[in-house]
């Protein structure tokens, strides 16, 4: 995906969330059993953590539950809204995750839940994680989920990328999907863009940052499971 194009996606994905935030903070609010865990493996009390593409700020209580200091940055105007308004003691900034507006080495940590995943072109992939590296300190973890895209029930969305891109004047690359978000009445409100990473991407991308894999797996519900069965690709990256 050329540079213009990866931008214009970009947009995209906020004007997305922009448009679906409300209903989208009625629907995701509860903890992430893997967010505790990663957080109870890799984080002490009194560390700062910045929460990258953090939404309305559904991670918060988990945070402070362990004593975490919390920063959370996302691009989405709207959803930022409902997170300053559920949780006005916190911070909160709008940022591009690939230029954040930190010093070097301002976090202990990164944590980044269902957000890296919506990064087009590998080029700016790589920018990015290199620039969540610049901002977190020697010795931390930058802690991702991304969905895994590889499942049966998304096959029809690789499908639909390959006739774009076969037959119509489609920007997307292999490997990308857009994936509808539908109102309770089943009405389509937004598509958003998503990366459906493999292990191996990730890796090559972590190696490419002068980055350590500490682990990978898939996980259901907090579980670790086999890829076939597993909703998120979990990686723990150190700097």
């Amino acid at each position: 995906m050329h540079t213009h194009a990866a931008e214009k996606t970009i947009e995209g994905v906020q004007n997305a969330y922009n448009a679906i935030a409300e209903h989208f903070s009625q629907t995701r609010y509860a903890p992430w059993k893997s967010v505790d865990d990663l957080l109870d493996a890799y984080v002490q009390s009194g560390e700062n953590v910045v929460d990258i593409g953090c939404g309305n700020g559904r991670f918060v209580e988990s945070f402070r539950l362990r004593g975490i200091h919390y920063t959370g940055t996302d691009l989405s105007p709207e959803l930022l809204a409902q997170a300053e308004k559920k949780y006005p003691a916190e911070k909160f900034v709008r940022a591009n995750m690939e230029h954040l507006p930190f010093p070097d080495g301002s976090f202990d940590h990164a944590l980044l839940i269902a957000s890296f995943h919506h990064i087009p072109s590998y080029e700016k992939r790589a920018a990015t994680l290199k620039e969540i590296a610049r901002i977190i300190k020697s010795g931390g973890m930058i802690m991702m989920t991304n969905w895994n895209l590889h499942q049966t029930r998304y096959w029809r969305l690789h499908v639909r990328t390959y006739i774009a891109r076969c037959f119509r004047d489609s920007t997307l690359d292999r490997g990308d999907v857009l994936v509808p978000w539908k109102s309770q009445t089943g009405e389509l409100k937004a598509e958003r863009y998503y990366h459906s990473f493999t292990r191996a991407e990730l890796q090559a991308l972590g190696k490419e940052s002068r980055l350590t894999m500490v682990e990978q797996y898939y996980e259901l519900h907090g579980k670790h499971v086999a890829a076939r069965k597993g909703q998120n690709i979990v990686t723990v990256l150190k700097k």
